[in-house]
Parts: C-alpha cells; sequence; structure tokens
C-alpha cells in the first residue's frame, strides 16, 4: 500500500502509514537518519511568523514579498512533510522507541495545523486585491483550491489530533504483553501466532491452532474495539463539521473523490458475492491438495530476483528496481517491535520512494515486494505534484502495485521452479482477496459508520454476517477485523484494494495471452498518474473493462475461476 501523508491530510485526516531492530539500507546509518534524510524538530514558531509576514505583505499589497513569502512557506512545507515521513519510518521500524512514536504523533499534529493556516492565508490572499497577480504565480488550478478552501474550527483541529492519539494506541496493542494470552502453558501472541511457531502448530493441529487463533483475536478484540469505536464517532462527527451526513459520504466524495456512486459500489458487493460462491470452493480444494510452500529467500535473494526480472519486463520497471537496490530505498525485516504490514513512501524533499515490509520469520516475501514495488516505480514516474492542492485518486494508485505483482508471474516458472503453480496461484489469489476482503472491509465500514451506536458484540456479529454473505463460515461473532489497520488509520479506503484488483485482475489475465500488451497496459496508467485523476475514467482510457457495467465483475473474475479448476 502507499503510504499517504500531507498529500491527504488536509482531506482525510487520520494518522498515516496510509506503517525494528534490523535495517536493511545501508542510508540507514544513524538512529537520527532515515532513508538520506536526518531528522529534527522543526520550528513551527519560525513558520508561523513567517506566515504572518505573507499576511502582512498581502494586506500591504507588495506582490513581490507576497509571492517570495509563498515561495518559502511552501518549501518549509515539503521540509516539514519529508520530516514527518522520515520520523514515520524510524518509528515503523522500533515501535518501542518513544522518540519517534512522540515525534510523529506530534509533527503530524504540528503539520495539519501548519498547512491549515498557510491554505487559510492563501484563501484570504484568492479573495483579495491581490488575487491576480497571485493566480499567474501559482496557476489557475492551484489558485482554484486556495481559493474554494474551508479552513478548520478548533474543534475540527481537536478531532485530529484525538484521532491520531487513537490511532497510536491501537498500534500500542501489537506489543502490548496484556493483550497475549496463554494457552496450555505457553504465550501466544498475533505476532507469534503469524510466525513459524504459529504455521509448527497448524501444521500439528489445525484445530488446536484455531483454537488459538480464537482465543488471540477476541483478546485483541476486547481492547481495539472501544478504540474503533470512538474513532467511527470522532470522524462522524467531523463529517457533520464538514456538511455531510455521516463519514461514509464524506470519504466517497472529498476525501477519496470517487466517480462511482454509494449504490454503484453496493451493487458490486452483491456482484462479487455471486462470484465468491463459486471461486471459493474451487481456491479450498486446491490448497488442500495442490499448494507447495515458497522457499524462503534471503533480502538480497529478493532484490536480485526483482531487479533481473523487472529488467526483463520493460525499462520502466528495471530502471526503478535499479534506483531502488543501489540507493538502499528499502527496510524488510521481521521483529515484534517493527510496525506490521507493508507501505510505500515517498520523500518529498528526495523525490524518492522508500519501501517498508514487516514480514514474519522464514516467509518469502516476493509477492509483497513486488506489489511494494509497483507503488515504487508509480512514484518515480510521476512528474511531481502539488503538496498542499494536488489530488491522489488511491483508487488509481494500487493498480500499479496490484498489476506488477500479476506481470511477475510470467517469470514464475524461472524464479520457483518446483513451485512455480503455487506461486501463480497465491498472486492470483491474491487478486481475488483484494477484491473479496475490500467489499467485505467496505461493507463492514458503511453500516457502522451509519449506526455508530452499535455496540462491540454488534460490530462482531455484522461481521461475521457479512463474511457469510460471501461465502465465509465465521461462527456467530467474528473478531478478526480488529486487525485490519487500514480500518483504524485508512477509513473507507479498502474498496480501493477491491476495484484496483479488477483492473489489475484484466492486466494479468492479458499477460497470460499477451504479455507485452499487457504491460503496456500497465505503464499507461502509469503514465497517467494518480494526481487529479478519476478512476472510472483511466480505466476506461487504459482499454479495461469498467467493473459498474452489467456482468462486468463476473467476466473480469472468470480467468481466476478458472485457473483454480
Amino acid at each position: 500500500m502507499i503510504k499517504k501523508t500531507l498529500k491527504q491530510t488536509l482531506k482525510i485526516l487520520l494518522i498515516l502509514f496510509v506503517a525494528a531492530a534490523v535495517v536493511c539500507g545501508l542510508w540507514f546509518v544513524k538512529r537520527d537518519s532515515a532513508a538520506g534524510v536526518r531528522y529534527y524538530h522543526f520550528d513551527t514558531a519560525a513558520f508561523d511568523d513567517k506566515c504572518e509576514q505573507l499576511s502582512d505583505a498581502s494586506k500591504a499589497k507588495d506582490a513581490d514579498e507576497m509571492i517570495r513569502l509563498y515561495d518559502e512557506l511552501y518549501s518549509d512545507c515539503v521540509e516539514f512533510e519529508t520530516l514527518y515521513e522520515a520520523a514515520y519510518l524510524l518509528y515503523s521500524m522500533d515501535m518501542d522507541n518513544d522518540y519517534y512514536a512522540d515525534e510523529q504523533n506530534w509533527s503530524y499534529s504540528a503539520l495539519v495545523k501548519c498547512g491549515d493556516k498557510l491554505y487559510t492565508i492563501c484563501h484570504d490572499i484568492a479573495l483579495s486585491s491581490n488575487a491576480e497577480a497571485f493566480r499567474k504565480h501559482i496557476g489557475d488550478a492551484v489558485f482554484e483550491k486556495f481559493r474554494e478552501y474551508k479552513p478548520y474550527t478548533d474543534r475540527e483541529l481537536e478531532i485530529i489530533e484525538k484521532e491520531q492519539s487513537l490511532v497510536d494506541d491501537y498500534y500500542d496493542l501489537y506489543t502490548d504483553p496484556d493483550v497475549a494470552v496463554e494457552y496450555n502453558g505457553v504465550t501466544w501472541d498475533s505476532d507469534k501466532l503469524d510466525g513459524p511457531d504459529g504455521d509448527d502448530l497448524y501444521e500439528s493441529d489445525p484445530d488446536e491452532y484455531y483454537r488459538v487463533a480464537d482465543l488471540v483475536e477476541k483478546k485483541f478484540n476486547e481492547k481495539a474495539g472501544p478504540i474503533y469505536k470512538k474513532l467511527v464517532v470522532l470522524r462522524n462527527e467531523f463529517a457533520n463539521i464538514r456538511g455531510y451526513e455521516d463519514y461514509v459520504a464524506y470519504a466517497d466524495e472529498f476525501a477519496y473523490t470517487r466517480d462511482y456512486t454509494d449504490e454503484e459500489t453496493r451493487q458490486l458487493h452483491e456482484d462479487v458475492k455471486a462470484v465468491m460462491k463459486e471461486y471459493l470452493p474451487l481456491y479450498r480444494n486446491y490448497y488442500r491438495n495442490g499448494y507447495e510452500y515458497l522457499p524462503y529467500m534471503t533480502n538480497g535473494q529478493l532484490l536480485d530476483t526483482l531487479c533481473k526480472y523487472s529488467a526483463e519486463m520493460c525499462d520502466t520497471a528495471g530502471q526503478a528496481a535499479s534506483v531502488l537496490k543501489e540507493k538502499n530505498l528499502y527496510s524488510i525485516g521481521s521483529g515484534a517491535s517493527r510496525q506490521p504490514g507493508a507501505y510505500t513512501i515517498e520523500l518529498d524533499k528526495t523525490g524518492l520512494p522508500f519501501i517498508f515490509i514487516t514480514k514474519s520469520e522464514g516467509e518469502n516475501a516476493l509477492p509483497t515486494l513486488t506489489h511494494e514495488f509497483g507503488h515504487f516505480t508509480e512514484f518515480l514516474n510521476d512528474e511531481g505534484e502539488n503538496l498542499l492542492t494536488d489530488s491522489d485518486c488511491m483508487d488509481l494508485a494500487e493498480i500499479a502495485s496490484n498489476g506488477f505483482e500479476g506481470l511477475m508471474t510470467n517469470y514464475y516458472d524461472e524464479i520457483f521452479p518446483e513451485q512455480a503453480d503455487s506461486a501463480r496461484h497465491e498472486i492470483i489469489d491474491d487478486l481475488m482477496e483484494n477484491i473479496l476482503y475490500g467489499c467485505i472491509q467496505d461493507e463492514f465500514q458503511r453500516e457502522v459508520y451509519r449506526d455508530p451506536d452499535m455496540t462491540l458484540q454488534e460490530m462482531n456479529r455484522l461481521s461475521a454476517r457479512i463474511y457469510s454473505d460471501y461465502g465465509i463460515d465465521s461462527g456467530t461473532e467474528d473478531y478478526s477485523w480488529v486487525f485490519v489497520t487500514h480500518m483504524f488509520e485508512l477509513p473507507m479506503y479498502n474498496i480501493s484494494y477491491a476495484v484496483s484488483g479488477l483492473a489489475a485482475m484484466q492486466i494479468w489475465s492479458r499477460s497470460e495471452t499477451d504479455f507485452d500488451g499487457a504491460v503496456s497496459i500497465w505503464e499507461k496508467f502509469l503514465d497517467e498518474g494518480i494526481y487529479n485523476r478519476s478512476y472510472l475514467e483511466v480505466v476506461e482510457r487504459c482499454g479495461l473493462e469498467k467493473f459498474t457495467e452489467p456482468g462486468a465483475v463476473e467476466a473480469i473474475c472468470k480467468p481466476a475461476l478458472d485457473a483454480f479448476r
């Protein structure tokens, strides 16, 4: 996934990934450095003073000074944004480090306030007698964004801080010993269950594994559920202040600027349910009879493999892989103190992306790396954007990553000569899971945000019912939804995985018969970019089928079903 920062901060308002002890990049040479960026505590007082000078210059009708100060402040925002990104990376690598936990927390809130202060002054200038000089300097599109801006109220800023604090509380649970459970004299938590010990238990006694998993999930659910309930209430309040009925409406129309309706999204849910009733039995039968675990790769092997086959695929991917490896723009490791999951973040000042991956010990991380590398390539390929005003389409952002995963299956006979079928099926299933779980989690959130008075038990029962509707038996209550970090830090984001998965599925299926043509489609998405674009429009321009057309979901998913028959 992409780690978003101020590019979405002024819209989505949440602590973002948007994500340890062992660091794999040679650029990480100091405790206070990340990806070549030396972290320091940004001087917000100096920024505020400069904002006042900008306001005074505008009132004095000194256009030259006004423009000079605006350019300086914009550069300051890029600097501050980059410092936040560096602090977040350092925190992700070691969540037990209190300094970076506090710094990324502080810098997020301070960045929002600084952005709002500058945006508000620019809004005032856009309505002043200096408007035309300002418009000429920054361009029509940026000018209109400033002119239409609605400054935050004190209550909105308070909500932002509370929201961030709650997300921090949620992540703290991953390293909280009180969340662990005892079973037959052994202490279990989610990290251990997902690691080699959990794999060994599953291999020896699957029923025992599921009993332990249920205990771990229930304990975590008891701690994380109340945090989520508070987040739902806060986000709905924020949406109400902004003039929306609930956070669902705010997210669809404003935060993610989606170009398909709530009704079309709900129809997508139903179409996917119909497909999954056919797909899931095929998937289960295959994994009972044919799956082989992929061999472990060291980080060196992962990077060498990625570089070799990216270069064979196309110049765009090959050049990006060279940058990734030569500049050591990655951290791939395991450990309880690392933030779970994976993300790609762009360090704005340097113009370089960075990949962060936490994996279980013994896990083959190539599929995760290829996913994040799709984001990495997309960042390298973009021509830059206005940090304050450009809007990125998250529905499009995941196509580059999911699409690259699918394209890499073309080389799996060489990469995994003894497990090629298993490796290829894993990627196909990843695409199907993006569609499946993207819809499940979206449907869950739409119901919860529209009924924020639900108890935790009602949420658990809702999750179980929705799973059942898609063909997955989770009993009467499902506790596992609290492990979906996006629900806490990126509300209403999950449907982006589903709609991007439907586009990426078409790229993969095309690659089975016309690999070069499929690569060309993937590159077209890169050329389109994700800024100031809309999903359905770009999908159509790239020659793919839109999920909103009748029968499209079934047709798009048919090759995946055939692969498992």
